[in-house]
């Protein structure tokens, strides 16, 4: 790739089998120099990576999120604001390499995310994921953040991640908890009132079976 350039990959982290998105991740920082995990939508994390160090100009963030059509796209999954966008960051680099440390290495030699069935399904955990957490001020250069909106924008995003997980395991009670915390903190949240009315219509359905 060119100088300043780059590259975003789709990471799935809710399969069952967890140590493929980890050897994705792995894969990358051994050919980049800076790789950041970004989870915009429950657990289907991007990870962006450059050999020069994630940089965000919450500004030009704003900015560029305030156009029209990408304002509307976002916002149609819960992303209102820059907060509510940076809330995404899980981690990056050496906190992320960390994490990494014991998952098997991928190359062109040895493929081995194409024998997925030799792993055991293990899925990543949310737990997993809280403890991995970053604040991502720290990468913030020009334009503080809105300190108190970031913390509450961090708090939705881990619900919407308890959310998924109890539903994923079959808690309904726990996922209905994890949803109505979220709703507290962001009412007016499209994306929350979808996973909401999704919640309704899916204990309609399980009532009628009965």
């Amino acid at each position: 790739m060119r100088h300043g350039a780059i590259l975003a990959q789709w990471v799935p982290l809710d399969i069952g089998r967890g140590v493929l998105p980890k050897m994705i991740l792995k894969a990358m920082l051994a050919q980049f120099k800076h790789v950041s995990l970004w989870l915009p939508d429950r657990m289907e994390g991007v990870a962006i990576a450059s050999d020069e160090p994630l940089q965000i100009d919450r500004d030009t963030l704003a900015r560029r999120m305030s156009a029209p059509a990408v304002a509307d796209d976002l916002a149609a999954i819960g992303l209102r604001s820059p907060e509510d966008l940076l809330a995404t960051f899980v981690a990056a680099d050496e906190t992320l390499a960390a994490y990494l440390n014991d998952t098997p290495s991928l190359t062109d030699d040895r493929p081995q995310i194409e024998y997925f069935n030799l792993y055991p399904v293990e899925p990543i955990r949310v737990a997993d994921l809280k403890r991995l957490h970053e604040h991502v001020e720290r990468y913030l250069t020009i334009g503080s953040s809105e300190a108190k909106q970031l913390d509450v924008a961090r708090n939705v995003v881990e619900a919407i991640w308890d959310e998924h997980e109890a539903s994923a395991y079959g808690d309904v009670t726990a996922a209905r908890s994890a949803l109505s915390v979220a709703l507290k903190l962001e009412p007016n949240n499209t994306y929350l009132r979808f996973l909401d009315r999704k919640r309704l219509a899916m204990a309609r359905e399980a009532t009628l079976r009965q």
